[in-house]
């Protein structure tokens, strides 16, 4: 359909601008319709350094970077899906908070029908930003015992509280008879990188000799990225999206209410709409055809 090339260190392969401040306009424009075809394909082919293959930036206060959109409403479609091949690397990785306005889940293959069948399990919601810690611990003699955190516990969490249960048998008289120290937790806040954290603990008592313990720590998380920023629960909606809905078909509101609503897309027809009912584009600019 085209090819671009420039050998300069600095070059451009292609550069596209779009002056106008209004209208339907394009920087750049390619479509493809084939049912295997890409519209955008992207490729740098160094082996090392931090290479992009494709970088997209917005600088409006209400822009965005990238912008997915799976217009189809039925089947499994994605609106932005990320692959790494590497055991070490991500798929999908935010410098900065993530967000949803729908559930979290993973979804891995059914152990019992990977062929056919997918397994969901769904993250927890909390209006606090919780760090959790779990274990079992068998009492000593005397029905006490003394649970170690991990040596970095001091320097990320703080305001922890406990969950006890006893496995096999009740204990009635189980309890937390000594709690992190408040004085280790306030030292590890503070201790930079390199320098060891006070070791973190608490002392089990009141349970049957050699009865065993499950545990959990909850505690709120505390590190730098947290201290450094508002954690905040409920929030006022700000610049294009004061007014809008992120859903507003679940509050009887029109499309138009909507956060993410296109009304450029929706001028040409396309909004909301399956590609099978898509109006065929007015213009081939950049088109790529199926044999």
């Amino acid at each position: 359909g085209g090819r671009f090339e420039s050998d300069s260190t600095e070059g451009r392969g292609v550069q596209g601008l779009a002056n106008a401040n209004s209208g339907v306009t394009y920087g750049g424009l390619f479509q493809s319709d084939s049912t295997s075809g890409r519209g955008v394909f992207g490729l740098a082919t160094a082996a090392t350094g931090t290479t992009y293959g494709g970088r997209f930036e917005s600088l409006s206060t209400d822009g965005r970077g990238v912008y997915g959109y799976a217009v189809s409403a039925s089947g499994t479609n994605y609106g932005v899906r990320g692959l790494t091949n590497s055991p070490d690397g991500y798929g999908v990785y935010s410098v900065g908070d993530m967000g949803a306005s729908g559930t979290k889940p993973f979804r891995i293959d059914h152990p019992d029908d990977p062929e056919n069948k997918y397994l969901l399990h769904y993250s927890t919601e909390s209006p606090e930003v919780i760090n959790f810690y779990r274990g079992t611990v068998v009492l000593n003699g005397a029905g006490e015992a003394v649970v170690q955190l991990p040596a970095y516990f001091a320097k990320i969490n703080k305001t922890p509280s406990y969950q006890l249960t006893a496995v096999g048998a009740p204990m009635l008289m189980l309890h937390v008879a000594e709690e992190i120290d408040e004085a280790v937790l306030s030292a590890g806040a503070t201790a930079g990188p390199g320098v060891a954290a006070p070791a973190c603990s608490f002392r089990i008592a009141g349970g049957v000799s050699g009865g065993e313990v499950s545990w959990e720590v909850k505690a709120l998380r505390n590190d730098l990225w947290v201290q450094n920023r508002a954690m905040s629960v409920e929030v006022e909606k700000q610049g294009l999206e004061k007014g809008t809905y992120q859903h507003p078909e679940f509050y009887g509101q029109p499309a138009e209410m909507g956060m993410n609503y296109d009304a450029t897309r929706a001028e040409r027809g396309l909004h909301d709409r399956p590609d099978t009912e898509r109006p065929a584009p007015s213009h081939t600019l950049g088109k790529a055809l199926t044999p």
